[in-house]
């Protein structure tokens, strides 16, 4: 039975906690320590998270994918995922402590992968290694930043570099992405990716020109594409030219400035890029300066034919041109879906008579005032030859009311009206049925018989001997030039200029003489005397054709009526009568009326010598009227004493009479008869014609 009884446990002695403590815990509990102090320092030098948000994220991997600087890993990809709108990627990168301060905003970031372009593959670096991302920023410290936006392509300008970022602009495929830009053949600078423009006309591409070539780039720079080649042909042969081999697989641009003395162009600045060196070359002189309008016009259907560059005319007056072409869908406002060619139409107001200085503006006013008044957009034909189109601004009487659309986009809009456009085809078909309808079998049977004639001409032995006689002629020609007589010529010439020249002297020499003797002071005096006695004359023999008249009806009363009476009276009055008549003054009145125009003939030929001096005077006018006066003084005195005779006769015979017949009944007519007439002889005239 006792050994049925379980047994009762012993308990030993309690062992101390020291001596349950063994040496080999320590060696966790230390690599637990180090551990933990490994981890906090990690933990402690690890540099903050940041935040680069790219559109894509093709080859990069969480934990994989380094940041770079300088070809050295600054930081690790921890994170890869999306934005919020799941639009973007969001790349969660772990940077070092000591780089964080440095990356601010000025910091940059960028994929690198392996790219193959046509001056080589870049990248190759990252086909083992994979893609990596690449930072760039400048070494001041600044304030820490976490969230960045990506880039695509690397930048141009790096923070080390020294340039000036311009922007590229062309209305053709000529710029091509990371292409070199060349002046005089070396690379200057580079050019960015190239886009749209956001108006949709222009191809734009930044750039970037590096130091010291920046100081090269001036206001008036052209820039030119180098992608190709050309090729003359003239007299030398051909020619071909291109800038350089590596410009001509790879492309790029060239610049140079071509007018000295402009202002340096700045950050940001617009450059037209043009095809060709020469067509950038002129258009620093073909494009005039200061701003320029932009307006839009939209043509209804499929036009062809226009290009940039096409001519803007207002009222026969290149006033612009097309600077940009697209198409065009808007439902919402033409109320379809057809395709419209919206044109770009580049105003220059300077070409409107405005200043540059408020030009854009007013040249806007302008327009918005000639729309409303009927201005409108029309394509006609530029060129029958080769179709080209352009655009003019006319004036349409009574067109349906519009307005300058200034909310359109991107540009205020011009309404637009019919266009006139030639058919060229129908224009060559008529030009080909013109030449078609011409006479050509007539025209070459003309120049057939033509050119037999002149076959015949040329061969004939008349034609054939005359460059035998023009030599011949020549030659005669020659010996009458050589001879003596012709050679002494000059000579006899220069004597008789010599002669000529004397007796110009001499003339002038008596001219001077004459105006010194006061000649024509004389000659003026002289026919002012003339004029006075004409005068007087004039006034004395005013009174004889009245007296003779008088006599004539004494004589033909007497001669009806006896006059017995009157003997004594009227043999009185016929003795007066012939004391006028034969008085010594009325005798010698001829005479000096003859004198007197023999010295007025003398006067005249020397006033002719000297007519100079008497224009001068206004003297000839006043000689010939003086000679006017004398000569019809002379024609009245001749006209009245041609009666005279007559009269005489006639008293003779009434003397006679009157002896035979008694006049006793007229005594008193003859007696008043009498009186007048001794009234008529002692008047002043009378006596003044007596004592001349």
């Amino acid at each position: 039975m006792s050994e049925d009884l379980p047994e009762v446990p012993l308990d030993g002695p309690r062992r101390s906690l020291a001596s349950r403590v063994s040496v080999v815990w320590l060696v966790p509990i230390g690599a637990l320590a180090v551990a933990l102090g490994i981890g906090w320092k990690q933990w402690s030098d690890q540099g903050p998270l940041i935040d680069v948000i790219f559109d894509d994220a093709g080859g990069v991997l969480a934990g994989e994918t380094e940041l770079r600087f300088r070809d050295v890993a600054v930081g690790l990809v921890e994170e890869v995922g999306f934005t919020e709108g799941l639009d973007r990627v969001r790349i969660s990168i772990r940077v070092a402590k000591d780089i964080a301060p440095f990356i601010d905003e000025d910091a940059e970031f960028w994929v690198v992968r392996p790219e193959v372009t046509t001056e080589g593959v870049s990248g190759l670096d990252t086909v083992l290694s994979g893609v990596y991302l690449r930072g760039q920023w400048d070494g001041r410290k600044g304030e820490a930043l976490t969230n960045f936006d990506g880039l695509d392509h690397a930048p141009l300008l790096g923070p080390d570099q020294q340039g000036i970022e311009i922007t590229l602009r062309a209305t053709e495929g000529v710029l091509s992405g990371n292409s070199p830009i060349l002046y005089k053949g070396v690379e200057a600078g580079r050019i960015g990716a190239a886009g749209v423009s956001t108006d949709g006309f222009y191809v734009e591409a930044p750039g970037v020109i590096y130091a010291p070539y920046d100081n090269l780039v001036t206001e008036t720079t052209r820039f030119w594409d180098t992608s190709g080649f050309s090729v003359k042909i003239g007299t030398g042969g051909a020619e071909i030219d291109f800038d350089s081999v590596a410009a001509l697989l790879a492309g790029g641009l060239a610049f140079d400035t071509f007018v000295s003395g402009a202002t340096l162009a700045e950050d940001g600045q617009i450059f037209e890029v043009y095809d060709a060196e020469e067509t950038a070359r002129n258009s620093v002189f073909n494009t005039p300066d200061g701003p320029s309008l932009n307006l839009v016009a939209v043509f209804d259907g499929n036009v062809s034919g226009l290009a940039v560059g096409a001519a803007v005319e207002l009222d026969g007056v290149r006033v612009g041109s097309v600077t940009g072409l697209n198409g065009l869908v808007d439902a919402e406002r033409f109320g379809d879906r057809g395709v419209r060619l919206q044109t770009v139409l580049n105003i220059l107001p300077s070409r409107l008579g405005m200043a540059d200085d408020g030009g854009v503006e007013q040249a806007l006013q302008y327009f918005t005032e000639e729309v409303a008044d009927g201005l409108r957009a029309r394509l006609v034909t530029g060129s029958i030859l080769t179709g080209g189109l352009k655009v003019q601004l006319i004036d349409v009487p009574g067109v349906e009311q519009a307005e300058l659309d200034l909310d359109a986009l991107p540009y205020p809009s011009v309404p637009v009206t019919g266009s006139e456009i030639s058919d060229v085809q129908a224009t060559a078909q008529g030009t080909l049925d013109r030449i078609n309808n011409l006479p050509i079998e007539e025209l070459l049977a003309s120049a057939t018989s033509f050119l037999e004639n002149s076959a015949r001409l040329i061969g004939s032995e008349d034609l054939q001997q005359t460059p035998g006689d023009v030599r011949a002629l020549l030659g005669d020609i020659r010996g009458f030039v050589g001879s003596e007589e012709v050679q002494a010529v000059p000579g006899q010439i220069g004597v008789v200029m010599s002669e000529i020249e004397l007796a110009v002297s001499d003339v002038r020499q008596i001219l001077d003489e004459v105006r010194e003797a006061e000649a024509v002071r004389r000659v003026l005096d002289a026919v002012d005397g003339a004029t006075a006695v004409t005068a007087d004359l004039d006034t004395a023999l005013d009174g004889v054709p009245e007296l003779i008249g008088n006599l004539n009806r004494v004589a033909e009363t007497a001669a009806e009526l006896p006059l017995d009476r009157l003997l004594t009276e009227v043999s009185g009055l016929a003795e007066e009568a012939r004391a006028i008549v034969g008085a010594e003054e009325t005798q010698a009145l001829p005479g000096r009326v003859s004198a007197l125009l023999t010295e007025l003939e003398g006067g005249t030929a020397e006033a002719r010598s000297l007519i100079a001096g008497l224009n001068e005077q206004q003297a000839v006018t006043r000689l010939l009227d003086t000679v006017d006066a004398a000569g019809a003084a002379v024609r009245t005195l001749d006209a009245s004493l041609a009666g005279v005779p007559q009269l005489v006769n006639r008293i003779d015979a009434l003397a006679a009479t009157a002896n035979e017949l008694p006049l006793e009944s007229l005594l008193s007519e003859v007696t008043g008869l009498a009186g007048a007439a001794r009234g008529l002889i002692d008047t002043d005239d009378a006596r003044a014609c007596r004592a001349a």
